[in-house]
């Protein structure tokens, strides 16, 4: 098996969240802590060409993303800075890198079906509605009925379970069975967490290794067929300790997170 690097994403600024869509997009989250700002950005997600990239909306910060669905980023501001609860939606599309609508009396639940289920808050409690997930027109009213969202989200969960995922797991260094993982961990790595992966007839191992000048996170990828080592990333030159969560694959693309605000996106082929 090959791995042919496809591109690489920064502006420098601290990766917050990576998304990939439904229709072969890439959302990227970028945040500047010190600005206290927020940017979106938006790529074909096999070669990366840029759909939009930069995008802020009105509230510089305190906004998050719920869901993509359709090609339709769903936002959420919060109810006060600093604090977790969701407030509102607002609806932005992919494609003219422009709000549809919004609307901060509902929050939302999850989207489904070309629908969007939510709830608004009142004294007596939670009522559910269902909007239009184009236009945020209601519906349909549920009522209080929460144990029926439930079985609805149940419902399409189910049905569009993403299936195509592949996330490394964690072992601690001194725990692995696998005779190809012991063999690639060898000496030079550090103790503690280390992750790995199986895809085909490849391994990839991520973990902290031992230099003159203290750690850094490391990236192999091994075939396992020829025994031979057929990529190595550094992730992070300098580090103190091991940052998990620094690779999974999507399809047959492999998503290396560096420096936390470098993304690398590799192909898989035969």
């Amino acid at each position: 098996m090959k791995i042919k690097k496809e591109y690489e994403f920064t502006h420098n600024r601290q990766l917050w969240r990576i998304l990939p869509t439904n229709t072969g997009k890439l959302l990227i989250e970028e945040r500047d802590t010190q600005l206290k700002e927020a940017y979106f950005n938006c790529l074909e997600i096999d070669k990366g060409k840029t759909i939009f990239e930069n995008v802020q909306l009105e509230e510089k910060f305190w906004i998050g993303i719920e869901s993509v669905y359709s090609d339709i980023i769903f936002f959420h501001k919060y109810m006060k800075p600093d604090m977790p609860a969701h407030k509102g939606i607002i609806a932005f599309d992919i494609n003219s890198a422009s709000i549809l609508w919004e609307n901060m009396d509902y929050n939302f639940l999850f989207a489904a079906d070309n629908k969007i289920y939510c709830y608004k808050t009142f004294f007596e409690g939670k009522r559910f509605f269902i909007l239009n997930f184009s236009t945020g027109e209601v519906i349909k009213e549920l009522g209080d009925e929460d144990l029926e969202i439930n079985k609805i989200k149940e419902k399409f969960s189910r049905e569009n379970e993403e299936n195509d995922y592949l996330f490394p797991q964690q072992v601690e260094k001194k725990e692995p069975s696998d005779p190809v993982l012991k063999v690639l961990i060898g000496e030079n790595l550090a103790a503690g967490k280390i992750e790995h992966a199986r895809y085909g007839d490849l391994i990839f191992l991520h973990a902290l290794e031992n230099t003159k000048n203290g750690f850094r996170n490391i990236f192999t990828a091994l075939d396992i067929l020829t025994g031979k080592t057929i990529l190595t990333e550094i992730l992070n030159k300098k580090i103190d300790k091991f940052l998990p969560e620094a690779f999974f694959i999507k399809g047959n693309l492999l998503f290396l997170l560096k420096e936390k605000d470098t993304l690398v996106v590799y192909s898989i082929k035969q």
